[in-house]
């Protein structure tokens, strides 16, 4: 059996039988359909920038519809296109997720489209006194005082119309190439050849000549994939600069916090919460070396390596005591997202995967993996910021860390 026949699939049917079952077909269709009745309603209450500012009792009626319906459109067009890309994101060869996949890609555009005028129409009314008039409003709240600032970083409608049009070949088009590539390489490993993805798992192998024999392999392959990935990213960041500066954004970081629902203060104070606790991370590093019997320091190829008597028998039992830690540091990652969010920053969190990270555990000495691996799950929301976000909410509690658990060694 070859190495892609092992390769794990999602079980997808509790969604629906089989992207050609006649279930999916008429989900498709409801999508294709909400968008056409949703572009009908915009067109007839002219939804888009608009000089009148005042909300009537005919605008709440209007909001309120309209919100609703991007609501129900967004629950089934979720549904769909995370169905397809189940599929994709374990097979990127498979024609009919791909080609269903190309479609919803074209429908997005007239989603965005759609979007932008929503956008422009929030940014022009009074949306305080929208807020005192409609309960619905009053609760999407942050979401209005968003599109204000969304208002104000808007090119001409037909620019904005454009960009998404050219998106399809422009940044969606790099973005799909980067990860085709990075999917289907392969690795050379002695006889066989490996998918990345398998080679990066054997990073936390419990034999050391097999986590360095797949760190060497890794570093071998990548150079051969070099240029199309560097055209890729180079792409996608000339289009994002040049957005952004049309837009009117100072910085393409600024529209990147703005997207994530931050703001650059809050992304500085976490950066240097962050920069400030390195100094364990690099004492957590030290040992670990020490432990893997290292003196001058700990080996790349060794950073997610087991430790302690999982070292010599791969992933095994947690200690109950490091269990309830684990769950104790996953509760404190909760509660500090859940502060941040209080402050009005926008982070939005839920289902905070805490079993998962108990389980993700490898041993004593990895407990602040442990924590910091939850910190990124919870984080994934996030993705153009996620892995500075994770590891700044990582250090941002490491002193209440201390204060609540007793050391391990």
């Amino acid at each position: 059996m070859s190495t892609e026949n092992q390769l794990p699939h999602w079980d997808l049917t509790p969604y629906f039988p089989s992207l050609s079952s006649d279930e999916f077909k008429a989900a498709y269709q409801d999508v294709l359909s909400q968008i056409a009745a949703l572009t009908e309603r915009f067109d007839r209450y002219q939804i888009g920038a608009t000089s009148d500012s005042s909300i009537t009792d005919e605008t709440v009626k209007v909001y309120e519809e309209v919100a609703k319906a991007f609501d129900t459109l967004g629950l089934v067009n979720n549904l769909v296109t995370a169905y397809v890309y189940g599929y994709i994101s374990t097979d990127t060869t498979n024609e009919l997720a791909q080609g269903i996949a190309s479609e919803l890609r074209g429908q997005s555009v007239a989603l965005q489209t759609l979007a932008v005028r929503w956008v422009a129409w929030l940014g022009s009314i009074d949306t305080d006194t929208l807020k005192a008039k409609s309960s619905l409003a009053s609760l999407y709240a942050y979401p209005l005082e968003q599109a204000k600032i969304g208002a104000q970083h808007q090119m001409s409608s037909a620019e904005e119309e454009l960009a998404a049009q050219l998106s399809l070949s422009g940044t969606a088009a790099w973005g799909r190439l980067h990860s085709d590539i990075t999917s289907q390489l392969t690795v050379p490993m002695g006889d066989d050849k490996k998918p990345m993805a398998m080679v990066r798992v054997l990073s936390s192998d419990a034999d050391p000549q097999v986590r360095r024999d797949a760190y060497e392999a890794e570093l071998a392959t990548w150079p051969t994939v070099a240029l199309p990935l560097a055209a890729a990213m180079n792409g996608i960041k000339h289009e994002t600069n040049v957005l952004a500066t049309r837009r009117g954004w100072a910085d393409p970081l600024d529209e990147a916090v703005w997207h994530n629902g931050i703001d650059r203060a809050t992304l500085e104070a976490m950066l240097a919460a962050a920069q400030a606790a390195f100094p364990d991370f690099r004492r957590y590093m030290q040992a670990k070396a020490k432990l893997l019997g290292y003196d001058g320091g700990l080996h790349w190829f060794d950073m997610f390596a087991p430790v302690g008597a999982e070292s010599a028998s791969g992933r095994g039992a947690l200690p109950r005591s490091l269990l309830q830690h684990t769950l104790t540091l996953s509760h404190l990652a909760l509660e500090t997202l859940q502060g941040v969010r209080s402050q009005k920053t926008g982070l939005m969190l839920s289902h905070v995967p805490v079993k998962r990270a108990v389980l993700s555990a490898w041993g004593p000495s990895q407990v602040r993996v442990a924590f910091f691996r939850t910190t990124i799950q919870a984080l994934m929301p996030l993705a153009p910021l996620h892995t500075s976000l994770a590891m700044a909410t990582t250090t941002s509690v490491l002193s209440i860390v201390r204060q609540r658990l007793p050391a391990h060694r």
